[in-house]
C-alpha cells in the first residue's frame, strides 16, 4: 500500500494541473517584452517605467533606500558619490520622497549620463525572445537572448524577464 500511496502523491499534482489549464496569451506578453527592449535601445527611459509593473517598482525602490539611508548617516562624500547616479536629484531626503518610477527613470537616467559607453552599449544591443514560460499563478517568463556589442567585443546572454497582469494589461 505504500508504494501506491507514494505513486498517487507523486501523480496528483499533475492531474491537478491538467484540470486547469493556464490562459496563454504570449503574443501580448512578447509585445510588452519587445517594447519594452526598444525603450532600453532607445534609451526611452519614461516610455520604459510604463511597461513595468508597479511591483517591481517598488522592489527597485525598496532596494536602493536602505543604502540611501545607511550612506547618509555615515558619510556625506559617500552619498554625493551615490547622488551622483540619479539624475536631477539634491539630497537623499528627495530621493527617498520620490515616487518609485519617478525614482527609476532618475537612476538610469543617472547610470546613462555617468557610465562611459553605457548609453552606446544599450543602443547597439539586441534582443531575440527565444519563448514564453508561463507559471500557475499567471506570471509569465520570456525567455530571450540578449547581445551587446562594446567596442570590438560581443557578448551574448540567455536571460528572462518576468511579465505580469495588471489592471488588465501585461507588465514587467
Amino acid at each position: 500500500m505504500p508504494s501506491f500511496l507514494s505513486a498517487l502523491l507523486f501523480i496528483l499534482p499533475a492531474i491537478v494541473s491538467a484540470q486547469e489549464p493556464i490562459q496563454r496569451d504570449d503574443a501580448a506578453v512578447e509585445k510588452v517584452a519587445s517594447e519594452g527592449f526598444r525603450a532600453v535601445q532607445a534609451s526611452k527611459w519614461n516610455q520604459f517605467v510604463e511597461l513595468m509593473h508597479p511591483d517591481a517598482l517598488r522592489e527597485v525602490k525598496g532596494l536602493i533606500a536602505p543604502a540611501l539611508e545607511a550612506a547618509a548617516k555615515d558619510d556625506s562624500e559617500e552619498v554625493e558619490q551615490v547622488l551622483r547616479l540619479f539624475s536631477g536629484i539634491k539630497d537623499v531626503k528627495q530621493l527617498l520622497e520620490m515616487p518609485a518610477d519617478k525614482l527609476f527613470v532618475s537612476l538610469i537616467k543617472g547610470v546613462t549620463a555617468n557610465v562611459p559607453g553605457f548609453k552606446q552599449a544599450l543602443s547597439n544591443s539586441e534582443f531575440q525572445i527565444i519563448g514564453t514560460v508561463y507559471e500557475k499563478d499567471g506570471t509569465a517568463h520570456v525567455v530571450y537572448r540578449g547581445t551587446v556589442k562594446v567596442e570590438e567585443v560581443k557578448v551574448s546572454k540567455v536571460d528572462v524577464v518576468s511579465v505580469k497582469r495588471h489592471k488588465g494589461s501585461w507588465r514587467m
